[in-house]
């Protein structure tokens, strides 16, 4: 049975199986295999019937995929650290599925309060140095204790573990195991904020081709940390 290629792309285009050989083989010969159609189905976590259904049918499904991560959010702040440009549709699943766990938690945690780090910062103080220490004494952190750690590894973990003490959550893209292929998008991290949980994402963790050092993932778990503090505004 043939199966329409806008189908075939709209259905697998935004999943980690859009990187399968089978996929970019498909798109370049035109045709697939029915047992590499089925493998490709199963990566993506997509019935496989779903292929041979009336165009309207997926573009219904794929729609409804994307209201369940989003769940009804409309927020849209967010702040990027990168250095090359990124389209908001090569991050769009990973902002919904962050923006999902983040409202499913302010749901069902009736414990959680007014978060003390965000807008901590919102008035600079007199000097850089000050403000980095009034963030590090809000983190229960100092700098001694971090330039006491053997390896940056280890510091970039103290950061998280004192991050998410204060309600400030962090994910660590890992291919996979996110709602999107991050391979061959180049940008250091986000984060969305929220009076009580923001939530920081790092990438550049294990997207399969680039691994990014310890110290730049560190200073970026630095910046993205001080942007939820309220000194930079989101872009």
């Amino acid at each position: 049975m043939p199966v329409e290629r806008s189908v075939f792309v709209a259905l697998l285009e935004n999943f980690v199986a859009n990187a399968r050989a089978a996929f970019q083989h498909a798109l370049e010969d035109g045709s697939i295999k029915f047992t590499k159609l089925v493998e490709l189905a199963r990566t993506a976590d997509i019935p496989f019937s779903l292929f041979f259904a009336p165009r309207e049918v997926v573009e219904a499904q794929v729609a409804l995929k994307t209201e369940k991560l989003l769940q009804g959010l409309t927020k849209k702040e967010f702040s990027l650290s990168l250095r090359n440009s990124v389209e908001l549709r090569d991050i769009e699943l990973i902002v919904k599925d962050l923006l999902r766990k983040q409202e499913l938690l302010k749901t069902h945690d009736k414990t959680l309060k007014k978060n003390t780090i965000v807008g901590s910062l919102s008035r600079p103080g007199r000097t850089v140095a000050a403000d980095a220490a009034k963030l590090m004494d809000h983190l229960d952190i100092s700098a001694s204790t971090l330039r006491g750690v053997k390896t940056k590894s280890v510091v970039t973990q103290r950061l998280i573990a004192a991050l998410e003490s204060k309600q400030i959550l962090v994910a660590q893209s890992q291919n996979n195991y996110i709602p999107q292929l991050l391979r061959g998008i180049r940008f250091l991290g986000l984060t969305v904020k929220d009076d009580k949980v923001p939530y920081i994402f790092l990438a550049g963790g294990d997207e399969g081709e680039h691994v990014e050092p310890a110290g730049r993932r560190t200073f970026t778990l630095v910046l993205l940390a001080v942007l939820i503090a309220g000194v930079c505004s989101p872009l």
